[in-house]
């Protein structure tokens, strides 16, 4: 049985590969960002939120520690 791909995992493959020639990125990067630009902007929203969150959550360990 043939697995259907997710419309958004195509769309990040399609960004991934006009990024590719991008100078200073590796693979890993490409992807990342490849992935992020595919998200809706709401899914990119709540991306930035936690990961502000996380941030913060770790900046505000290493002033205490």
């Amino acid at each position: 049985m043939p697995v259907k791909n997710n419309p958004s995992n195509d769309l990040a493959a399609r960004i991934y590969r006009k990024l590719r020639g991008a100078r200073g990125l590796d693979e890993a990067e490409l992807w990342q960002h490849a992935l992020f630009f595919a998200m809706t902007p709401e899914e990119r929203c709540r991306f930035s939120l936690k990961t502000a969150r996380s941030a913060l959550s770790l900046r505000r360990s290493t002033v205490s520690a």
